[in-house]
């Protein structure tokens, strides 16, 4: 009969003990929700038989200016910290059928291995060894597929310590030039071959000039890893001017990537950067909506740190996808939104329908950068007409401002997203296409249709109901063997179990607020979660747990809710459980780091204190 002790692992341990913290967190708020009610039978109702979202919106102070940058600052130095290798091959030597690539060592030299670092395009070419340093004999064939792009390779030798006198790449493919960024040779002792003992022809010259960028260890520090290998590379070729291989999605995503590129070089920090970047300047958006939205430093700063240590955001916004655009531009949709909603009266029109365009021009360009920010455009609607319509019923507008806001809108949310869409394709009328309607529209149909046949089974595929349990994490990246004994390098992507149980447990407390209290504030942020989320349940292509990540940005604005009500209810004690939270979300982002970063770790840790789940991929 097994032990009780037996099923008491710190693995089972751990997330009950976080759930009986989440339970004990909402069983204060309710308790200071009831509590409060008794006590002020009339006041607790914020707007008395009437719901509106007009509420105050207050500015920021002083010391929300400084904490907001402390935590922009502490996050920002945490999230660049280990990002990737600032040094890649960027010299590439074009190799097809007219121009081999031949490297002949100056002696007769034991080699242990060869490592290439791929480029663009897509082929076969074939690896020849000499041995006299004349004759070349065919030793191997070599893909040069698509999800091989920008990464270090180790060629499998039939034989170990060949004694040889050079190399060649001979192309086999006709049409575009198979492009190699470096050739490392590997003696005897495992050592890297210097240049200095090869001479080459005038193509294989790029294959060996920047030795200095040849790892220790071939990993995602230096090598693209997962969905990688489609934006970084078509960000390069938007550099470039060739036709992008990766049409799938809106180009305006890969545009803004591409200005790494262009900063930093074809390297995994330059292809990394902007996305980061977009992650960092969440947060201070964030706190100054939060700060409009309650008035309170305390809810402000603890609904950011949250965020900032949320591992979905920490991760997602790490990798050179274009999903971190998409949120970036959610977000801010949503706060010139309420920053719309929230215009004090008798503020001209021109000056009242600024945050209005705001928020058009950025759902525009998130629309240009990821379709599923098309998603909350819905939300945005409904939230628009819901409060013109209370404005007009209740006669604090007339029905000329409504069709004059109505007027301007179109141009806001129709003209100008439709022109920021149209434009972004700009970088697609190269190589004999023609910019113009026709190669737009056509790329419309195309993206639809591809989008609607990815059925294809993944290990990490998860569907909607899985993501809002935090129940199947997408691992990104996996090396358990070339980073020393009992360790591994790993990460993934998936939420904060604080933040994605206690956030799911505030949306109950959002849903009464608004339908009891009238909350407009309530209601927005419903909105916003939902109609994120919603469209997943039908859409039935694959999908993975980060098409959650807008939905986890509302979970935060909701736990951040619930923390404002137990300031205002809970006296100290809510203020204890509201700071606990914050503690406890940061303690979980630093026990969990290992498996976010990819830094090697002890496989007895992540197996006995990160694996919480079976599900979980650690």
């Amino acid at each position: 009969m097994p032990n009780l002790t037996s099923y008491l692992s710190p693995t089972l341990l751990l997330p009950m003990a976080l759930i009986l913290a989440i339970l004990a967190f909402f069983a204060v708020y309710w308790r200071g929700v009831r509590q409060w009610e008794a006590e002020h039978p009339l006041e607790w109702i914020e707007h008395p038989a009437t719901f509106s979202f007009q509420h105050k919106r207050w500015p920021m102070e002083r010391k929300d200016a400084l904490l907001c940058l402390l935590i922009t600052a502490v996050y920002g130095a945490t999230a660049f910290f280990g990002l990737g290798s600032r040094q890649a091959p960027e010299s590439f030597a074009a190799v097809d059928p007219d121009h081999q690539a031949s490297i002949v060592l100056d002696a007769p030299m034991d080699l242990s291995g060869i490592w290439y670092y791929s480029g663009l395009n897509t082929g076969d070419y074939g690896l020849w060894l000499s041995y006299d340093g004349e004759n070349f004999t065919a030793s191997c064939t070599i893909s040069q597929k698509y999800n091989a792009l920008f990464k270090w390779h180790k060629l499998d030798l039939e034989e170990a310590n060949l004694s040889l006198d050079g190399v060649k790449m001979v192309c086999f493919t006709s049409g575009a030039s198979l492009e190699l960024g470096e050739v490392a040779l590997f003696g005897r002792n495992g050592g890297l071959v210097s240049s200095s003992h090869m001479s080459t022809d005038k193509t294989g010259a790029a294959l060996v000039d920047e030795q200095d960028t040849v790892p220790e260890r071939i990993s995602y520090l230096n090598s693209t890893y997962f969905d990688e290998i489609y934006h970084p590379r078509t960000a390069y070729e938007h550099l470039r001017g060739v036709y992008p291989y990766e049409v799938s999605h809106p180009p305006l995503g890969k545009l803004i990537l591409s200005v790494g590129i262009a900063l930093f070089g074809m390297n995994p920090f330059g292809w990394r950067f902007m996305g980061t970047l977009f992650g960092v300047l969440m947060l201070p958006i964030l706190y100054v909506f939060l700060k409009n939205l309650f008035g309170r430093t305390a809810v402000a700063a603890s609904g950011t740190l949250l965020f900032a240590f949320d591992f979905m955001h920490f991760v997602q916004t790490r990798i050179a996808t274009i999903d971190t655009y998409g949120v970036f531009f959610i977000l801010l949709s949503f706060f010139f939104l309420y920053r719309y909603f929230t215009v004090p009266e008798g503020t001209p029109f021109q000056k009242e329908i600024l945050p209005l365009f705001l928020c058009g021009l950025f759902w525009g360009i998130g629309c240009a950068s990821k379709w599923t920010v098309i998603y909350a455009g819905a939300g945005l609607a409904l939230l628009y007409f819901w409060n013109m319509a209370l404005r007009l019923r209740r006669k604090e507008r007339t029905a000329a401002w409504a069709v004059k806001t109505i007027g301007v809108s179109v141009i806001f949310f129709v003209v100008i997203p439709l022109t920021v869409y149209y434009f972004s394709y700009l970088p697609y009328g190269v190589e004999g296409r023609t910019f113009g309607p026709e190669l737009v529209w056509d790329n419309q149909v195309f993206m639809l249709t591809y989008h609607n046949g990815v059925h294809d089974e993944h290990p990490y595929s998860s569907r909607w109901w899985q993501w809002v349990l935090n129940a199947r994490p997408i691992l990104y990246y996996l090396d358990s063997t070339g980073v020393g004994e009992g360790l591994k390098s790993a990460f993934g992507a998936f939420g904060n179990p604080a933040v994605v149980w206690g956030g799911l447990l505030a949306l109950p407390a959002l849903l009464w607020a608004a339908l009891r209290r009238k909350s407009g504030r309530a209601a927005f942020l419903l909105v916003g979660y939902f109609v994120q989320l919603v469209p997943w349940m039908v859409i039935g292509r694959t999908t993975f747990e980060y098409h959650y990540f807008p939905s986890i940005l509302f979970l935060v604005l909701a736990l951040a809710f619930v923390m404002d009500g137990m300031l205002e209810r809970g006296g100290a004690r809510g203020r204890k459980f509201c700071y606990g939270a914050v503690g406890v979300s940061v303690g979980l982002f630093v026990m969990f780091y290992p498996v976010l970063s990819g830094i090697p770790t002890p496989v007895w840790y992540t197996t006995n204190l990160l694996k919480w789940f079976p599900s979980w991929p650690f």
